[in-house]
């Protein structure tokens, strides 16, 4: 019988893992086992890293596919944001990069967004619209009959 440090018995199991397309458990079952025999762990804290890690990949994949569906033009983040197009931006820059440190959840504030929002996606022309946004009507689920 193969002793648990095998390293081909690890490398078995994480082709396993990836079989079962569960790429979270097998990026980290390597280092999970390292850590395990050097604290210690028992059977159900590994299982339950393992599960956390699998959790946190599907989180990340998600998140990854949905910016790429949605075919942003480029992705920006708060850090990487060009406040001095806008004075007014500039002056709240400390405000918004003050929501990386998340002290608002512990506050229980919501922090509130207020402006111009952009379209969802170009309109059929393949140019972003400049006019208001027209929405029908919630009871008029069919276009109006034309009238010749």
């Amino acid at each position: 019988m193969k002793s648990q440090d095998d390293p081909s018995q690890v490398e078995v199991l994480i082709e396993k893992l990836r079989w079962l397309r569960l790429p979270g458990m097998a990026a980290t079952v390597k280092d999970l086992l390292e850590c395990a025999a050097k604290d210690n762990l028992t059977p159900v804290a590994i299982i339950d890293r393992l599960c956390d890690g699998e959790k946190h990949s599907r989180i990340r994949s998600s998140v990854e596919r949905r910016i790429k569906d949605a075919r942003f033009p480029e992705v920006n983040t708060v850090d990487a944001f060009d406040f001095d197009f806008d004075p007014a931006r500039k002056r709240l820059r400390a405000r918004y990069l003050a929501l990386h440190d998340l002290d608002f959840i512990a506050k229980g504030t919501n922090p509130l967004f207020i402006g111009t929002r952009a379209p969802a996606r170009p309109s059929s022309h393949g140019h972003w619209p400049t006019g208001p946004v027209k929405r029908r009507s919630a009871s008029s689920s069919h276009p109006p009959a034309h009238a010749d």
